[in-house]
């Protein structure tokens, strides 16, 4: 079987039909319009079939096709070479396409990677399953891209994978969702208390204020009557009016300096806690709308997250491990990976929580298996 490398493409001559019908390539859109197909759905003599560069040096590796320019022959490492010419990333593509291919999987070309069929399913007779967005390791990915890839799957009712070569040729997969995050806690009410800002946290020095708030798991007590905040907890009270914030501040310079409390608003604990924290803009914004959601945020360091959620109920162990970013975030593939392996260690999900504004949408990013 022969076929000549045109542009991105290699096309068969008619006889290659058997190519098609075991899931390879497509027909050439506008000799299908004028030819269609026989009554047997094969394609007919004067049509063409259309492979991807990944099928056709998949194919050539396999000794089933020869590819040419023209009338100059290539061999399998002159194609490739070519194909790496002319498709950005086509080694991490390639190997991800002969790795699922091997798996038994049917896999065609899609705007942004290869369609997967599930297992048992081809094209032209099964739906695709998922949509593959491939990455080489080395790879900035904007978080941008991949809620916008992840908006076009659900909107065709597919599911989105990610996989990511690594420089030594191996793929991870990740599967991407939209998680909603909805848990059974009610959020505190009908509690006026005060606490003091101290350095990076907040304490509430009052007993029956402390144990107000740690029946919400609020906090953890320094004491028997005393409770510390984190600064996002305390922003979350603030912002609902449950609570009042002062600062001690110097008066004097005098041997009997005394101190008062200036009381600090929200606009001015979000400045504090900005200069204290440089994520605490948008991880205000995530705990903010757990906290609404019915969830119980609580910090994630442990885990190198900014928070470990749980559902309400049980607070014996957190589902999920979620990280605030901004919506203008790139992943470092890399550091995405770490995040993902930890999380699924420890019998987490891996959340990201992407800040837009005002609209806060949680990602999963977690392992998968083809």
């Amino acid at each position: 079987m022969h076929g000549k490398l045109v542009d991105n493409k290699v096309l068969m001559d008619f006889d290659e039909s058997d190519l098609h019908q075991m899931g390879y390539g497509r027909i050439k859109k506008d000799e299908k319009e004028q030819s269609g197909k026989n009554q047997k759905g094969q394609l007919k003599q004067n049509q063409q079939l259309e492979l991807s560069l990944e099928e056709a040096v998949y194919l050539m590796d396999r000794n089933t096709i020869s590819v040419s320019i023209g009338e100059q022959p290539l061999d399998f490492k002159n194609l490739f070479i070519e194909a790496s010419r002319r498709i950005p990333d086509f080694e991490a593509l390639y190997i991800t396409y002969k790795d699922l291919r091997g798996r038994g999987y049917f896999v065609q070309p899609s705007k942004f990677g290869f369609r997967l069929y599930p297992r048992g399913g081809k094209p032209g007779k099964t739906p695709a399953s998922f949509y593959v967005f491939v990455a080489p390791e080395m790879m900035l990915v904007p978080v941008a891209d991949i809620t916008a890839m992840l908006d076009t799957v659900i909107n065709i009712r597919k599911k989105l994978m990610t996989a990511i070569v690594d420089e030594e040729g191996d793929i991870t997969f990740y599967e991407i969702t939209d998680v909603t995050m909805k848990g059974e806690r009610a959020p505190p009410c009908d509690i006026t208390a005060s606490a003091t800002f101290l350095n990076d946290r907040c304490i509430v020095w009052d007993e029956e204020d402390a144990d107000k708030f740690h029946t919400y798991s609020l906090g953890k007590m320094v004491d028997d009557t005393r409770l510390q905040l984190s600064l996002v907890e305390a922003g979350y009270l603030l912002k609902k009016g449950l609570i009042t914030i002062t600062t001690p501040i110097q008066t004097t310079s005098t041997p009997d300096d005394r101190e008062r409390e200036l009381e600090i608003d929200i606009n001015g604990l979000n400045a504090l806690c900005s200069g204290i924290d440089p994520d605490f803009p948008h991880k205000f914004s995530a705990y903010c709308d757990l906290m609404d959601s019915g969830m119980v945020p609580k910090t994630g360091f442990k885990f190198g997250s900014h928070f470990r959620v749980y559902e309400g109920g049980d607070l014996n162990h957190s589902r999920f491990l979620v990280h605030a970013i901004t919506a203008n975030h790139t992943f470092v593939l890399q550091v995405l990976s770490r995040a993902v392996r930890l999380a699924n260690s420890v019998h987490k999900e891996m959340v990201f929580a992407v800040v837009d504004g005002g609209n806060v949408r949680y990602v999963s990013i977690n392992r998968a298996k083809p």
